[in-house]
């Protein structure tokens, strides 16, 4: 499928992401398929691949959807790796994309999930209709 995003999806995307960042306290967020392709991204990057951060976090994500399975679950819907000073949220959105959010320690995981179903609600209209546009 050949996602296509003009600017006023990039637009959408961005204040979607930035908001979700202002909201949660994440230092940097992104949103990326199933397969690692970068759709949005916001907030501070100094420092951080981008292009890795997106790669392993779309494999990250296939793996624990293999893990669910062998547990007996269809799916898990979000999974958080915890660092000695910073944290990575990642969950799935519309069957699709992945949201990630870095953030350090003094953010709770909490407000980061919270935030994120709520992000989750306002990208999915967006990544439906960039779907449609691709089919």
């Amino acid at each position: 499928m050949n996602i296509i995003i003009y600017e006023p999806d990039k637009i959408k995307l961005e204040s979607v992401l930035s908001s979700f960042i202002e909201e949660s306290g994440a230092r940097l967020s992104m949103l990326v398929t199933k397969n690692g392709m970068i759709l949005s991204r916001k907030g501070d990057y100094t420092g951080v691949d981008i292009q890795s951060l997106a790669a392993l976090t779309a494999g990250t994500f296939a793996s624990t959807q293999a893990l669910a399975k062998v547990v007996g679950e269809k799916e898990f819907l979000g999974v958080f790796h915890q660092g000695k000073r910073n944290n990575i949220y990642i969950s799935l959105i519309s069957d699709f994309g992945i949201l990630v959010a870095v953030f350090d320690i003094s953010v709770t995981v909490g407000i980061i999930r919270l935030s994120a179903r709520e992000a989750a609600k306002k990208l999915e209209p967006i990544i439906a209709e960039l779907i449609t546009r691709a089919k």
